[in-house]
């Protein structure tokens, strides 16, 4: 896990704007998901906080993040006032379903708060990526298949890459035209 009170996220102010949190200082924040019809999926998590109202001397906010029972930080978050701190996990959660919960230290006398969440799905592709030898292209012209590019017809079988096999240049102005390798 990590946690980092830099700017890499960029994280818009309209949803830094807000925040979950309880009413019961005692009270914990929790989430509970079961992604993709309860099937294991890999997860990554971002959690971003901060404190929208500038606490006093009396008080602090700091909480423990555990994810599925066990803690998911090393060491409890302390939300500063109007900067964002972004804690995520570096590798993947795989699991059918996620419980997420934010529990006060002892130490705290605040709830915890939370003002945004991402939760980003790995999705495997089921198909190889095209022939690096057609890939001099910006992007992966035949792959997904679904999302070929117009104009090309590629080869798929399920033992090698997609290959492109010919171009369509029906009303296409091109200017040049690259020579392929024959195979």
């Amino acid at each position: 896990m990590d946690d980092s009170g830099n700017k890499a996220y960029q994280v818009p102010s309209v949803v830094m704007n807000s925040a979950a949190t309880k009413l019961n200082v005692n009270a914990s924040v929790g989430f509970f998901w079961t992604p993709d019809n309860g099937n294991t999926v890999t997860q990554y998590i971002y959690l971003h906080f901060l404190n929208l109202k500038k606490l006093q001397p009396n008080q602090t906010r700091e909480f423990n993040v555990f994810l599925n029972g066990d803690f998911w930080l090393t060491q409890p978050v302390v939300p500063y006032y109007l900067s964002t701190t972004t804690a995520y996990s570096t590798t993947g959660t795989t699991r059918a379903e996620f419980k997420l919960w934010l529990n006060k230290t002892e130490t705290s006398t605040l709830p915890p708060i939370l003002n945004a969440i991402e939760i980003y799905t790995l999705k495997q592709l089921l198909q190889a990526q095209t022939d690096q030898e057609d890939e001099k292209l910006e992007g992966d012209p035949c792959a997904p298949k679904d999302y070929s590019w117009d104009g090309l017809s590629c080869s798929y079988n399920a033992f090698d890459s997609p290959s492109i096999i010919s171009l369509c240049f029906h009303h296409h102005r091109f200017k040049g035209i690259r020579n392929f390798k024959q195979r």
